[in-house]
């Protein structure tokens, strides 16, 4: 496989990860960090065997709403029954997170990047090795 071929292969893996992770996450937290209400909210579980996971409930126009956000980041000291700050989508509050929506969005596009930097880099070294070591073995 030429190096161009290659380089092919990474931008496309590159811009499969981009587009397939990206979306799981990054539309949601870009609608929060940009359109997020806040309001007061309490613990009612935390789960830090669960990757951190704290669930909460909060009121909105009336209504008991329930949410669960993994990473929390402050569930090492966080305690039940606790009151904390929750972001949500005014039109939407089943939308929501318990850590400030900008910083979650920027671990989310640092981490996305990253993935999508270093995996297809690692697949070219991986390709290029093995043609390598397949020439030379001939």
């Amino acid at each position: 496989m030429s190096l161009r071929h290659a380089m092919l292969i990474a931008v496309l893996f590159s811009a499969a990860i981009v587009v397939g992770v990206g979306s799981i996450n990054c539309p949601m937290l870009w609608r929060l960090a940009h359109g997020a209400a806040a309001t007061a909210g309490r613990i009612t579980a935390i789960d830090r065997s669960n990757h951190n996971t704290v669930r909460y409930e909060f009121t909105v126009d009336g209504r008991r709403q329930n949410g669960a956000q993994q990473g929390y980041s402050q569930a090492g000291s966080a305690k039940i029954g606790e009151s904390i700050r929750i972001y949500y989508l005014p039109n939407d509050p089943s939308v929501s997170l318990a850590d400030q929506p900008s910083d979650e969005l920027q671990n989310e596009i640092i981490t996305v990047g990253l993935a999508a930097i270093l995996f297809p880099a690692l697949l070219v070294a991986g390709l290029r090795t093995r043609k390598w070591s397949t020439q030379r073995d001939t």
